[in-house]
Order: C-alpha cells, then structure tokens, then sequence
C-alpha cells in the first residue's frame, strides 16, 4: 500500500542524477568534466559524488562492483565538486564510468 505524501515531503527527499562518462577514440586521463544541471535543479556540492565503473556498457542495466580486481584497478571512488568542476580519476581514464551526483530541485510557485 502506497502511502501519502506531501508536497514538502518531495521537496525534502535526496535526489541522484547520473551521468554516464565514456572515452571515445581518446583517454581520459587527467580530464575536468564541468557540469551544468540546467534550470531548475543545483548540485549539492557539500555532498560527494560518487564514481563507479560501468562493467556492462551496452547492457541495459548498471553493474558496479566495489572491489578490486586482480590488476588492481579501483572499482568505486567518492570525489568532490568545486565550482561545477569534476576533476576524473586515473582509473577512470579508458573505461565507462557513471557519476552519481546529489541534486536539489529549485521549485517557484506562480
């Protein structure tokens, strides 16, 4: 049974967005992703954005795994936003990635 919820109650609740970051035809390494949220949403950049690497690209469901493999590669990372700036991982260079990113939305009443 679904329960009642107000509007302020939405209002409050924790909000993700993701976004799917792959190299094509060139690395990575070293890259600054600057992210713009658009109208009516703000980046909570008190918060930290976790990195997880995407195993199954082209799959339509996401796999992400939390440990590290025998090469060693890192599989999750939580990094910091300053100024909608990004600064990508080293392990994150040749590999699909997604960001998942804390997200306020803006809400003006007429």
């Amino acid at each position: 049974m679904l329960g009642w919820t107000s509007k302020m109650d939405l209002l409050t609740l924790d909000k993700w967005m993701g976004i799917i970051v792959k190299p094509i035809n060139y690395s990575l390494k070293g890259a600054f992703l600057h992210i713009d949220p658009g109208p009516g949403l703000v980046i909570e950049e008190t918060h930290v954005i976790e990195m997880e690497r995407y195993d199954n690209a082209g799959v339509d469901h996401l796999k992400s795994t939390r440990s590290e493999d025998s090469a060693g590669d890192v599989h999750s990372e939580q990094l910091t936003l300053q100024d909608n700036i990004l600064e990508l991982p080293e392990w994150a260079s040749n590999i699909t990635s997604v960001l998942w990113i804390p997200v306020i939305d803006l809400v003006i009443d007429f």
